[in-house]
């Protein structure tokens, strides 16, 4: 077990290594992935750099990473071909060579004996690893990860950590290999203490000045991340962490929920959507759920089966955008739609309704709107929506107005049909004005 040179916040920088990085072929989504996974550890990146295939300039690049940091990190360039240099750079800058692992080879060779696939000399240059490091095996890939430690001038050591460029193998490593290796090897200090809440029906703006009212204490950090339609928000505490800590924080995202109000607010994990979160109600509830959408040509539905055991509550959805198909499938009233528009009340109850009715479902969404750039009246400009839902004790449906690009206006009114479901099954205020 190595010590830490900055044991309240260990350092680390990050290498992203590809021409594909840099000519804008492909995203580097690696380092954000990295980035969450130390923030969580209580860790800093402290930088990360873009690099090309050319071996100066890893060189160049390492050189200035390993001084003063606790890790380095590096990604891509494991591969077999004569552009993946990283092993190669890494063995001549820590000065130690190239040896082959049994193991690796052995694990390689069963990888194409099982895909039926010959194996080729370059190949094995994924074996070859700088002389002592420690191995850390790929379960998903031919690339495995790797350790070297390399020693600086004035007698510290610094860790690099090789990992794969592939974002799936990268992830996969870092909770079957990374995390475990961090733990005996060169453990980070406790985390800062987090605590999270995801708000639909509020803009950014109007959560920041109602938070910024509050006056939070100084060690409580908020942060605000956008996933349209939703918002993230982050509250971290930066004293050490102890239950006394968590309880304060927690007391802190309370007054958050009670000023904004407790209904806007689905979850409280960061990375749990309003779609899993009505999914889950749903199960829990024993209920199922019919759809019926019109702007959103069956995206609402697309969010949901996307969703593993979506079936024992998804009874089926119909898009029916044009007038006739709600009039011939969902029963819609032809009066209703010459008196009132397909934009309206009286149509999105009907649809609700309808679909409720022909699938069977306990519960049935509709959403009905003018997304545009074109379509839009003055009685019902671009952004105009209604939104309906039907169930046991009748139908309901309520209005929202959003004009915004078109795509997002279709995301706004598939979650807003989520919403107006988890508000019913949790017996909140169906309408609500955007702010």
């Amino acid at each position: 077990m190595k010590k830490l040179k900055n044991s309240s916040r260990p350092l680390i920088r990050i290498l992203a290594i590809g021409n594909e990085l840099l000519n804008g072929a492909i995203s580097d989504t690696n380092t954000a992935t990295l980035c969450r996974f130390f923030e969580e550890r209580g860790a800093v990146v402290e930088r990360s750099a873009l690099v090309r295939d050319k071996e100066n300039e890893i060189q160049a690049e390492l050189g200035r990473a390993v001084v003063g940091a606790d890790l380095v990190l590096t990604t891509g360039g494991l591969g077999p071909t004569s552009d993946d240099l990283t092993r190669y750079v890494i063995a001549d800058f820590a000065a130690k060579p190239l040896r082959e692992d049994p193991t690796a080879r052995a694990k390689l060779e069963a990888m194409f004996a099982a895909r039926k696939r010959p194996m080729n000399e370059t190949n094995l240059r994924q074996v070859l690893f700088p002389e002592g490091a420690t191995v850390l095996e790929n379960s998903l890939g031919t690339a495995d990860s790797f350790v070297t430690w390399v020693k600086l001038p004035d007698g510290e050591e610094t860790p690099i950590l090789s990992l794969p460029g592939i974002p799936r193998e990268l992830k996969n490593l870092l909770i079957e290999q990374v995390a475990p290796w961090l733990e005996s090897e060169l453990p980070m200090p406790s985390p800062v203490v987090r605590k999270y809440l995801r708000s639909f029906g509020r803009s950014e703006s109007y959560l920041g000045k109602k938070i910024e009212e509050l006056a939070l204490p100084d060690t409580v950090e908020v942060a605000y991340r956008p996933m349209f339609p939703e918002i993230l928000l982050t509250f971290s505490e930066s004293r050490s962490r102890c239950q006394e800590v968590e309880e304060e924080l927690s007391q802190e995202v309370e007054k958050v929920r009670e000023a904004i109000g407790h209904e806007f607010f689905f979850g409280s994990e960061p990375n749990v959507y309003l779609p899993q979160t009505v999914s889950q109600l749903l199960k829990n509830r024993g209920k199922t759920l019919a759809l019926a959408e019109s702007c959103t040509g069956g995206l609402l539905s697309d969010l949901l089966v996307s969703l593993p055991g979506s079936s024992s509550f998804y009874r089926g959805g119909v898009v029916s955008y044009a007038n006739g198909v709600k009039a011939s499938v969902l029963s819609v009233s032809s009066d209703s739609l010459r008196a009132h528009g397909a934009v309206s009340e009286v149509v999105a109850q009907e649809m609700a309704d309808g679909a409720r009715k022909l699938l069977g479902s306990d519960f049935a969404l509709s959403i009905t709107g003018v997304a545009g750039p074109d379509g839009g009246t003055p009685e019902k400009p671009v952004g105009t929506a209604w939104v309906g839902i039907a169930d046991e004790e009748g139908v309901r449906a309520v209005p929202h107005f959003y004009a915004i690009e078109r795509n997002m206006f279709r995301s706004f009114c598939a979650s807003a049909a989520l919403d107006l479901l988890r508000r019913r099954l949790l017996n909140l205020p169906l309408e609500w004005q955007r702010l």
